[in-house]
């Protein structure tokens, strides 16, 4: 029996975390230029989700476990997957290294003004995102 959405423990994810779990949560996040990766393997009961800029960065003043940039957790979230068994520019970055690591993309969505809401499933992997409304975010002077 599939466990429902509502019934799962939600946890929020800040951007630059990375959680790789098997437990069952819905992992939630907010996007803007930002973007999310996830990974999910259903022979092995686990997920990971990423939240963050798809630049890659000087590595300065990177705290272990601290992720600032999507080039900079790719290396160790795909270390940690296969160990359990923006804009454009940060959307190409995140393409190249999926590519260049020999990870496929199977679903995408991108561009826009508005910013996102993504929900990610980690007993079934399937990741659900909402458009936020116009107008609901502003910029802080």
């Amino acid at each position: 029996m599939t466990t429902g959405v509502a019934e799962l423990p939600q946890v929020y994810l800040k951007p630059g975390g990375l959680p790789v779990m098997r437990e069952p949560r819905i992992v939630s996040t907010v996007l803007g230029s930002c973007v999310a990766v996830t990974f999910h393997n259903a022979r092995l009961h686990v997920s990971a989700i990423r939240h963050g800029p798809g630049r890659a960065s000087s590595g300065a003043g990177k705290e272990e476990g601290q992720f600032q940039f999507v080039s900079d957790a790719m290396p160790d979230m795909a270390m940690q997957f296969a160990g359990r068994g923006l804009g454009s520019r940060n959307v190409q970055a995140v393409r190249e290294l999926l590519e260049d690591a020999s990870f496929p993309i199977r679903a995408s969505n991108v561009g826009g003004d508005r910013g996102r809401k993504i929900l990610s499933n980690t007993s079934t992997g399937d990741v659900r995102d909402k458009h936020l409304p116009a107008g609901s975010t502003k910029v802080l002077p």
